[in-house]
């Protein structure tokens, strides 16, 4: 029930508020799409509320996510609808922006596949709690946060608010990089010279640059 009363919110703020004047957009196929790419994306993901996390080890990391992927989705909706001169846009960025939204959602929930039930919405340490070392996680430290920032990239390209996208690139970067730092703090602090030892085989997002 949680879950659906997030995909709710969340398909409310983002894909139904900002149409609110222009409400046809509201159908409109990109909107549809990025709608779609939501659905999927919080389809997979545990529950928010209610999870349980020390505020010493998730240092409110997870709200500022939260807020700055939200309010960086909604004005990007807003720069679309009411200061595009063009809603259709050029093809080939549309394109591109698809690809980037469901590429980027189903490698987040690969990732959370590959985690279990140790993913959580917030940082902290699990019964049992063991270090993931297969599929993306051979590569990268942190996939699933890799999967919804290109998911949240290719909105961007796919409505081509430049303007926008260059905002939520920017803000959403630094939430992650917040979260990292929390998250690989209480990792290390846990796992010791084992976690160290992967911090230096792997990537924290992007392959081969950091």
């Amino acid at each position: 029930m949680q879950k659906i009363t997030t995909i709710f919110i969340g398909l409310f703020l983002i894909n139904v508020l900002p149409f609110l004047i222009d409400y046809e957009l509201i159908t409109h196929w990109k909107n549809v799409l990025v709608a779609l790419g939501n659905i999927i994306l919080w389809a997979y993901h545990p529950q928010v509320l209610g999870t349980a996390a020390k505020s010493e080890t998730d240092k409110k990391t997870f709200m500022l996510i939260f807020v700055c992927s939200f309010v960086s989705l909604i004005l990007m909706q807003l720069q679309w609808a009411y200061f595009s001169s063009d809603q259709l846009g050029n093809t080939y960025w549309n394109g591109l922006g698809v690809t980037m939204i469901f590429g980027g959602v189903f490698f987040r929930n690969y990732a959370i596949y590959c985690l279990g039930k140790q993913f959580t919405s917030k940082v902290q340490i699990v019964d049992n709690h063991q270090l993931i070392t297969i599929g993306p996680y051979r590569f990268l430290r942190h996939p699933s946060y890799t999967g919804a920032y290109l998911a949240m990239l290719g909105i961007g390209i796919l409505l081509q608010t430049w303007l926008m996208l260059c905002l939520l690139a920017t803000a959403v970067f630094y939430a992650y990089y917040k979260r990292i730092e929390a998250e690989e703090a209480t990792l290390s602090a846990f796992f010791g010279e084992k976690y160290e030892i992967y911090q230096s085989q792997s990537k924290r997002m992007f392959p081969a640059i950091w």
